[in-house]
């Protein structure tokens, strides 16, 4: 497969993106989790070929120039733009976790665009966690000592225990060159998904790793809309993406193809 990497000019700077498929028929759109980039899906957009695949970076992360203020509506309405500048109309939408927050506000936001809509991780979080999070974020500041480069590795090591090392330090280069990543986490926080998703008609599935910190939100989506889909990944986590891409390749393709059973 080969994945082209373009630009789109925006009034808010620069929007990066990956592009990988045919040019016909219905696109995936991919949203990626804070403080990654659109690299994330590679391995899953191989596996989805022939599809057509964009995925797309968050402004103020990978390549795309941050915007002001740093909201979920702001980059879902930014996005959007990119992609009807694109010509793109109907859609299939991926978003894992920051990713799926943008994804459904782009659902909410430009209405009878999308299709199906596939949520990662989602961040329907409790009280009690969201509290935790929030009184837990700190701006990673750089050190003269360079202290700050083993804080960056840590925090990416933390969310990818079993490895491998290439994708910690992917991930720590992802954080250390991102425009305020505890600023994209408190726009998370800030979002009121429950809301947004309770008014999405779409096709629903959501699926997370089995050890992913906050598949609670896997369970609540579930919880709150019937006929929503679940997927379950084993031996994954947060990098559910990248840990298992047959796996989730298999689930988005039978979820898109209306051809999905849980446990199937």
């Amino acid at each position: 497969m080969s994945v082209r990497r373009s630009y789109a000019d925006t009034t808010n700077g620069q929007v990066h993106y990956r592009t990988a498929g045919n040019e016909s028929g219905i696109p995936v759109v991919l949203f990626h989790q804070t403080a990654s980039s659109s690299v994330m899906f590679e391995a899953v957009m191989d596996r989805l070929h022939p599809r057509r695949c964009i995925a797309l970076d968050t402004p103020g992360f990978g390549n795309s120039s941050p915007v002001t203020p740093a909201t979920i509506s702001a980059w879902a309405d930014v996005l959007a733009g990119v992609l009807q500048t694109m010509g793109i109309r109907d859609m299939d939408v991926v978003g894992h976790h920051t990713g799926a927050a943008i994804a459904c506000a782009v659902a909410v936001r430009h209405p009878g665009r999308i299709r199906h809509l596939a949520l990662g991780g989602p961040p329907l979080l409790s009280d009690g966690t969201k509290h935790r999070i929030r009184t837990s974020l700190r701006k990673l500041k750089w050190q003269s000592d360079g202290s700050h480069l083993l804080t960056a590795w840590r925090r990416s090591w933390g969310y990818a225990p079993r490895g491998p090392i290439e994708l910690v330090q992917r991930e720590t280069l992802l954080l250390l060159e991102a425009h305020a990543p505890h600023l994209a986490m408190e726009a998370v926080l800030d979002f009121d998904l429950a809301t947004a998703l309770a008014s999405i008609d779409s096709p629903l599935l959501v699926l997370a790793g089995d050890s992913d910190p906050i598949i609670e939100g896997v369970r609540d989506a579930a919880a709150r809309r019937t006929g929503t889909m679940v997927a379950v990944i084993p031996e994954a986590g947060v990098h559910v993406f990248d840990e298992q891409p047959d796996a989730v390749a298999r689930t988005l393709a039978a979820f898109f193809d209306d051809q999905y059973t849980e446990g199937g």
